[in-house]
């Protein structure tokens, strides 16, 4: 049986001689905030080398997400001494914006 959804990513995918891919979560504690999203040119599973991998590279893409929450944490009675490149306010706008669903 053929795939039927999402014929127009599908037909792109396989063009470009994509024939695998993968979504590994990428979480901040038990919250999914996102996914890595990985593609190879040859079918099949991951080997557990390449899944082992495909965790750590999901793992490290949280630590831009998770400075972003210790700024938004930080406490308030800092002095400007203490203030960092983003405030409060650019750091939870910087947070909001990620929380969309699009499929690129």
């Amino acid at each position: 049986m053929q795939e039927q959804r999402w014929p127009l990513f599908t037909d792109a995918v396989l063009g470009d001689g994509i024939q695998a891919a993968f979504a590994l979560p990428v979480t901040i504690t038990s919250v999914c905030v996102g996914a890595l999203d990985l593609f190879r040119r040859t079918p099949g599973p991951l080997s557990d080398d390449e899944l082992a991998s495909g965790r750590l590279a999901a793992d490290m893409a949280t630590l831009p997400l998770l400075m972003m929450l210790s700024h938004l944490l930080k406490s308030e009675d800092m002095d400007d001494a203490q203030e960092e490149e983003y405030t409060q306010e650019e750091a939870s706008q910087a947070l909001t914006q990620m929380d969309r669903v699009e499929v690129y």
